[in-house]
């Protein structure tokens, strides 16, 4: 914070100063996930000696071997090793899991169907299951606590 003389002809000094705020990116993101332990690996191998032509260091410039050996390797990669591509939610709780996710959107179709028509036994379903998102939730963040306390 500092304090500077006043400008021009005006009677007030003008007070500055710094903010430093952090900034948290809570936005979803996707993440690939490899199971090594469960690769074939000598089909990867024959599969990159098949594949690295000479053609692919051939080239004048060093950033295009690169990027088409990356691009090899990546593909036989992704064919010989199991992989899947997850969805990483910051904002959410670290029990939410995809049972979770599951039986709240059960229960809001549910909600959905039920709001409009007011039915008895649209709304004895919808109870049923928000009870059902209810102890998977209470489940899933128990089992959650249990292993942090292992």
């Amino acid at each position: 914070m500092s304090v500077t003389p006043p400008i021009a002809n005006l009677d007030h000094c003008v007070i500055a100063c710094s903010l430093a705020f952090d900034f948290i990116n809570n936005k979803n993101y996707s993440r690939k996930i490899w199971d090594y332990e469960k690769g074939i690996y000598e089909g990867l191998n024959a599969t990159l000696h098949n594949n690295m032509d000479t053609d692919i260091f051939n080239e004048p410039n060093i950033d295009v071997i690169v990027e088409k050996f990356n691009t090899v390797l990546f593909q036989c990669a992704s064919y010989f090793i199991p992989n899947r591509t997850i969805t990483i939610r910051p904002q959410d709780k670290p029990y939410i899991t995809r049972e979770c996710r599951r039986a709240d959107r059960i229960r809001n179709r549910w909600h959905k169907t039920f709001q409009p028509t007011r039915n008895p036994f649209h709304y004895e379903i919808f109870r049923e299951r928000r009870r059902d998102a209810k102890f998977i939730r209470q489940a899933t963040k128990i089992e959650y606590h249990n292993k942090l306390n292992v």
